[in-house]
C-alpha cells in the first residue's frame, strides 16, 4: 500500500518534467491568464480535472482563470500525440477538429494522461487505469457522433442517434464499472487500515516504548548488528 503511494508521488513529480507552456494571447479579455511567480511551469500529462486542482489550490504558485484559453500545441507536437491513439480515435478526433477546434485540443492535450502508461501499479490501479482509458475514448465517440448528428441529412439523423444512444449506454456501464473498482479499492484499504489499528492497539506498549528509545537516543542499542 505505502509502495503504491510512493510510486503515485513519483510519478507525479515526473509529469512536471518535459513539456513547458508559454503565455499565450487569450481570446477575449475574460480568459486570462496570471503567473505568480517568476519561473516557467512545466506542465505534462494533466488532466483537465488536474488542471482545475491547481487553480483551486493555487499550487506552485499559479492561477487560472476558470475558464481559460486552451493553448494550442504545435503541428509537430499536435501529430505525435494524434500517433500514439489508435487509427479509429486519431480519425474521430480530426472530425471534431473540423467542427470545434477547442475541443479537439481539450480532448488531444487530455489523451496524454488518459492513455499514459505507469510503471509498477498494482492490479485494481491497473484495472482503474485502463478504465479511465475507456471511459475516455468513449466520450471522445460521443462528441463525435453529436457532430455528425447534428450536420448530417435528415434521413442518416435516426441511424445516428441510435449509434450514439447505444455509445451512451456503453459509457455508463463503464463508468459504473469504475465505481465499483473505486468502490472495492477503498474496501480494502479500509480492511487494511483496521488491521493496522487492531495490531496497533495490541502493541501500543512496544511502540511507546520504542518511540522512546528512539526520542533519547539509546534505539542503536537495540539494532540486530
Amino acid at each position: 500500500m505505502k509502495y503504491s503511494k510512493f510510486v503515485s508521488i513519483i510519478i507525479s513529480l515526473v509529469s512536471f518534467a518535459n513539456i513547458t507552456f508559454t503565455q499565450a494571447k487569450p481570446v477575449s479579455p475574460q480568459k486570462t491568464i496570471t503567473w505568480l511567480d517568476r519561473e516557467n511551469i512545466k506542465l505534462d500529462s494533466l488532466s483537465l480535472q488536474e488542471l482545475s486542482a491547481i487553480h483551486n489550490t493555487n499550487e506552485r504558485g499559479i492561477k487560472f482563470d476558470t475558464d481559460f484559453q486552451f493553448y494550442k500545441m504545435d503541428k509537430k507536437q499536435e501529430d505525435k500525440l494524434l500517433n500514439n491513439l489508435s487509427k479509429e480515435i486519431a480519425a474521430e478526433l480530426k472530425e471534431i477538429k473540423q467542427h470545434n477546434s477547442k475541443k479537439y485540443f481539450q480532448l488531444l492535450f487530455e489523451s496524454q494522461f488518459k492513455n499514459a502508461k505507469y510503471p509498477f501499479l498494482n492490479k485494481q490501479e491497473k484495472q482503474l487505469r485502463e478504465q479511465e482509458s475507456n471511459i475516455f475514448n468513449k466520450e471522445i465517440k460521443t462528441e463525435y457522433l453529436v457532430i455528425k448528428y447534428k450536420n448530417a441529412p435528415s434521413s442518416k439523423k435516426k441511424k445516428l442517434k441510435k449509434e450514439l444512444q447505444n455509445n451512451l449506454s456503453t459509457l455508463f456501464e463503464l463508468k459504473e464499472k469504475r465505481k465499483r473498482l473505486q468502490v472495492e479499492k477503498l474496501r480494502l484499504e479500509l480492511d487494511e487500515l483496521q488491521k493496522s489499528l487492531e495490531i496497533r492497539k495490541k502493541n501500543k506498549l512496544k511502540i511507546i516504548e520504542r518511540r522512546l528509545q528512539k526520542l533519547l537516543g539509546k534505539e542503536k542499542y537495540f539494532e540486530w548488528n
